[in-house]
């Protein structure tokens, strides 16, 4: 179904009368003379060359057509480093709980990396997209790295501590021997 804009008084001024097929959007391709498309009883116009309206002929056999699919226009190429940073920063802190701070560290140092890269891409102007996904991937790079770090660094003093008490080393032994008894 397409809904066409209201009659407006003066729709006879240059370019002529809409036609029976309604109005067409101003930047949408115009159906070539001849090619079997409806025409407006004035003749085929040019873009631009309507009522004030700003509808300039016929729509053409498949409907209007939308401009682009980015919003503002076009925006240059893609930010695909600051989407993977942000993927990589996420999983970097939760795996940085799951394997004692490892995959903190390996995930989030690409993901500050990357963060950089997407946020470059937005200032230099090669792209107008994704400029919030980057920024949040460095934000999140640089917590999976400091929370890696962290669990890292405690784990390391855990088993320091640990190894270092001759009690706990006494009941490992005493343990070790029980198991083989049985």
């Amino acid at each position: 179904m397409t809904i066409q804009p209201p009659e407006r008084e003066g729709a006879s001024e240059p370019g002529g009368p809409q036609s029976p097929a309604g109005p067409q959007s101003p930047n949408s391709p115009q159906s070539p003379a001849g090619a079997g498309g409806p025409q407006s009883p004035a003749g085929p116009q040019s873009p631009g060359s309507g009522d004030a309206s700003g509808y300039s002929g016929p729509v053409p056999p498949g409907g209007w057509q939308q401009q682009s699919g980015r919003p503002g226009g076009t925006g240059g190429e893609g930010n695909t480093p600051a989407i993977v940073a942000l993927v990589l920063g996420i999983l970097g802190i939760l795996g940085a709980f799951v394997t004692v701070g490892v995959l903190g560290l390996l995930l989030g140092i690409p993901a500050i990396v990357l963060g950089v890269i997407g946020r470059r891409k937005v200032k230099q102007g090669r792209t107008v997209q994704h400029g919030g996904l980057a920024m949040g991937g460095l934000v999140t790079g640089i917590i999976s790295t400091v929370l890696g770090a962290i669990l890292v660094v405690l784990l390391v003093i855990g088993i320091v501590l640990l190894s270092s008490n001759s009690g706990f080393q006494e009941e490992i032994e005493r343990q070790q021997r029980e198991l083989q008894e049985r």
